[in-house]
């Protein structure tokens, strides 16, 4: 369900150790995919996960442009999706500065 796929989101978002980061980006967005393909609804909850992802497994400067297009993308569906809410806006400042003005 909706629950389990935002649990694995946030629990790829919390990943620490730097070479373990490119998989916990993959799994997430997978995550994210399959809850799509299942005709499930992400949560507001969902979104700002992804956002927490693209903060912190695309920390580095040189992913600056990966991680504002994924965020991008991120919020774009959310908004899409109506989920937008004050906790997914202040994931997208975090992660999207020039995004979130």
């Amino acid at each position: 369900n909706r629950y389990v796929f935002t649990t694995l989101i946030m629990t790829c978002a919390c990943t620490q150790l730097e070479e373990d980061k490119p998989d916990a980006l993959r799994i997430a967005f997978d995550a994210y995919n399959r809850m799509i393909d299942a005709g499930l609804t992400p949560s507001s909850d969902s979104y700002a996960y992804l956002l927490k992802c693209c903060e912190n497994l695309l920390p580095h400067e040189t992913q600056r442009d990966q991680r504002n297009e994924l965020s991008r993308t991120v919020f774009d569906a959310a908004r899409d999706n109506g989920a937008v809410n004050s906790r997914l806006l202040l994931c997208l400042r975090k992660c999207n500065p020039v995004l979130y003005e």
